[in-house]
């Protein structure tokens, strides 16, 4: 009796660890919604424009964040090798002025373009909680990583595939 019981309770234990498995699955397939930006250059960015082509890492901060500034720079050390990785990259200024995040760069030599999410639209639409964070969205537009942190791993697998 007590051997069924056991044996029942490992079957109900794995159909619970693949229902989560599957569950955590599909919280991954957020398809990222589009989105036009200026650049401080005055060009502008569209999401869409990359999907089929390109995966694309998205980087949202703003000027007074102290962890944001230590991104940048790690960003700006990884940036030629993301590029050559065929992989673009969207950094996302949020809510201030062209005026002030002008003024932040300045000196700073960032390779990458810097976009301006004045309003807060964008990273509103992606339900951004808190900066720094990344969004890494494969070429299907599928957001595949949300986080404070660079994405390591799944970056690997995505310019790798």
């Amino acid at each position: 009796m007590m051997k069924k019981q056991i044996a029942s309770w490992a079957v109900w234990i794995l159909v619970f660890s693949f229902l989560s498995c599957f569950a955590s699955a599909q919280e991954n397939s957020t398809t990222a919604k589009s989105f036009t930006l200026r650049g401080l250059d005055k060009s502008s960015f569209t999401l869409s424009a990359c999907k089929d082509k390109k995966p694309v890492l998205l980087f949202f901060w703003t000027t007074w964040c102290p962890f944001c500034r230590q991104e940048l720079k790690a960003l700006n050390d990884r940036y030629p090798q993301i590029i050559k990785d065929g992989a673009e990259v969207a950094v996302i200024d949020v809510q201030e002025s062209a005026a002030k995040v002008e003024h932040f760069i300045q000196g700073k030599n960032f390779s990458f373009r810097v976009l301006l999410d004045s309003d807060g639209d964008v990273a509103q639409s992606f339900g951004l909680v808190g900066i720094p964070t990344y969004f890494l969205i494969d070429k299907q537009g599928i957001i595949q990583y949300e986080g404070n942190s660079f994405p390591e791993e799944e970056y690997k697998r995505l310019t790798s595939e």
